[in-house]
């Protein structure tokens, strides 16, 4: 898939250095709309003072002023800690949604019940 994206050239890989050493990257992809955040990381062996981040922010930018593309798709995440970082870039959040199959009324129970615990919508006793 990735080298049928680079022959199109419509993906690129941003990548931090510390000095000769790569440690964080961002890997986007494209179309005539908007860019699309696939993937990003850093070394976790290296202290990477926001190398990740600052790739992210490059492609930002590239994605508007090279690409002339008014839209960066993050993506979004279910991970509660992924979710506050990409916040902090600004822009417009989307809901998510999903259908799933379920095959009983206990599993309809459950899953109701863990959604409004995850969303903050029950308290619980003590």
């Amino acid at each position: 898939m990735d080298a049928k994206l680079a022959i199109a050239k419509k993906r690129i890989i941003f990548i931090t250095y510390q000095g000769d050493i790569p440690i964080g990257g961002v890997y986007i992809i494209f179309d005539n709309k908007r860019s699309y955040y696939i993937l990003g990381g850093y070394d976790t062996n290296k202290s990477h003072y926001g190398a990740s981040a600052y790739a992210l922010w490059e492609a930002i930018k590239y994605t508007k002023n090279q690409l002339l593309l008014n839209e960066f798709d993050f993506e979004g995440s279910m991970a509660q800690q992924i979710e506050h970082f990409f916040r902090q870039f600004g822009g417009i959040l989307t809901p998510y949604y999903s259908i799933k199959k379920l095959y009983s009324w206990f599993e309809l129970i459950r899953q109701i019940k863990n959604w409004l615990r995850l969303n903050g919508k029950t308290t619980t006793k003590e």
